[in-house]
């Protein structure tokens, strides 16, 4: 691209070059009719394209658990062998994600207030971020791997009420419960740490199986909720 092709949308700021465009392109962000949401957009997708795969997941096969050197420190780390995948169409995804906003709406969550997602990348992660952008949860995601002082910031600072975590994290949530102000802990995974969720349960916290909350959906569906057009993510 040459310079001729470019116009000037602004001023120079010390240390900042003129800002520019390209002449063809009159908006930086374009979109298809109706969609000014992540909402919107995901909504026409899984009406255009109702019976193509969507989503994908797999079963674990086997895991193994063996030492890695990292920078010459030898740490544990855990290797999962997967089976194919098991797809969802875009209608069964919409389907499984206003069925589980649904039941996050029935225990207590409501547009607006902060839902947290701890936890690896997964099918149930997708599920969750879309179900936010369906009710207008503000949606707030803590990386798996973070220290137990970040996560404590993260979760203390948002004054987060509802999270969805693995189960093998519900330890993590233990050192950090005096200082949050958790409500709902919904899990995903097999319970295993049933001393872990003992403690979160004396201290008045809920907890709930991913399913669990699913299954609440079933018994109330509550209407998508748009409050604005701007996104209600934001990243921790």
């Amino acid at each position: 691209m040459c310079s001729s092709d470019l116009f000037a949308i602004g001023e120079a700021t010390p240390g900042e070059t003129i800002p520019r465009r390209n002449v063809v392109r009159k908006e930086l962000v374009t979109h298809p009719s109706g969609c000014h949401t992540l909402w919107e957009s995901f909504k026409r997708a899984c009406e255009t394209c109702a019976d193509k795969p969507c989503l994908g997941d797999r079963d674990i096969l086997r895991v193994v658990k063996k030492d890695r050197v990292i920078n010459g420190v030898s740490k544990p780390w855990t290797y999962y062998e997967r089976g194919p995948y098991h797809w969802k169409t875009f209608k069964e995804t919409f389907d499984i994600v206003t069925q589980f906003a649904s039941g996050l709406r029935s225990i207590g969550l409501n547009p607006k207030e902060k839902f947290a997602i701890y936890e690896e990348t997964s099918f149930e992660w997708t599920i969750a971020e879309q179900a936010c952008y369906s009710q207008s949860f503000v949606l707030l995601t803590v990386y798996a791997n973070l220290g137990i002082e970040a996560l404590q910031y993260a979760l203390s600072s948002a004054e987060v009420g509802y999270i969805m975590a693995n189960a093998s994290l519900l330890s993590q949530l233990v050192k950090i419960k005096d200082e949050c102000k958790l409500k709902y802990i919904i899990y995903t995974g097999d319970l295993e740490d049933e001393e872990s969720a003992e403690l979160l349960r004396n201290n008045g916290i809920t907890l709930l199986s991913y399913n669990e909350v699913y299954n609440k959906g079933a018994e109330k569906s509550y209407e998508p909720v748009e409050i604005g057009r701007a996104s209600c993510r934001e990243r921790v």
